[in-house]
C-alpha cells in the first residue's frame, strides 16, 4: 500500500538548524522512547543538522527515556533538567520529543525560576494546538502535517478510483516550523 507519513527527520533537522541560526550551540535533546520510529527519525535529523553546522553534540545532553507512554507521568524530567542545568555551560536550548514534554519542561523550568526563552529556549514537536497555542510562552514547534497527509491520501484515492495504477511507495509530508514565543537568540 502507498503510505503518506510526516517527514519527522526533516522536521527535526529544520528545528535544529533554526536554533543554530539563532546562535544556539549548546542544544539538549530530550526524546521520546527509542522504540518509536518517529524518535529515531527525529534523532537522525537532529544529529545531521548538528553535523552539517559543525556543532558538537554533547552525548550527556541527549536523553532517551526507557519507557514513556501516555499513562505514565514525567516526574523523571526533574532529575533530567537538574543534570542538564548543573553543567558549568548548560544548554541554551532544549528540544523536546513532543509538545506535551515541552509543556512539562517549561513548567519545571518556571518552578526553578528559569525564564523561557530569556534563559533557555524550549521547542516541541507536533504542534498540539491545545498546548502550543495556550502555554505561556506560546510554544515554537514543528507541525505534524495531518491536513496535507489527508489531502494527498484523498488525491491518491481519486487517482486509483479513476483507474490509475499506483506503485506502493512512501511519501513524506513536510513538517513546518511554527515560530511562537518559546525561543530566543542565544545569549552571548
Amino acid at each position: 500500500f502507498h503510505s503518506i507519513l510526516p517527514d519527522d527527520e526533516q522536521g527535526a533537522y529544520d528545528l535544529t538548524k533554526f536554533l543554530i541560526s539563532e546562535g544556539h550551540r549548546r542544544i539538549a535533546s530530550i526524546t521520546l522512547p527509542t522504540d518509536l520510529v518517529a524518535t529515531q527519525l527525529r534523532q537522525q535529523g537532529f544529529e545531521r543538522a548538528m553535523a552539517d553546522s559543525d556543532v558538537d553534540i554533547h552525548p550527556n545532553w541527549i536523553v532517551h527515556p526507557q519507557r514513556l507512554r501516555p499513562s505514565e507521568d514525567m516526574d523523571w524530567l526533574g532529575s533530567v533538567l537538574e543534570s542538564l542545568l548543573s553543567s558549568s555551560s548548560p544548554p541554551t536550548a532544549i528540544m523536546c520529543g513532543n509538545d506535551k514534554m515541552a509543556l512539562r519542561v517549561i513548567m519545571q523550568l518556571s518552578s526553578r525560576g528559569i525564564a523561557v526563552p530569556q534563559e533557555v529556549s524550549v521547542i516541541g514537536f507536533d504542534d498540539f494546538k491545545i498546548i502550543s497555542e495556550n502555554i505561556i510562552p506560546a510554544l515554537t514547534t514543528a507541525s505534524l502535517p495531518y491536513y496535507k497527509m489527508g489531502q494527498r491520501a484523498a488525491e491518491l484515492a481519486i487517482e486509483i478510483a479513476n483507474g490509475a495504477t499506483i506503485d506502493a511507495a512512501t511519501e513524506r509530508c513536510r513538517c513546518e516550523i511554527i515560530k511562537r514565543d518559546s525561543h530566543a537568540p542565544a545569549m552571548s
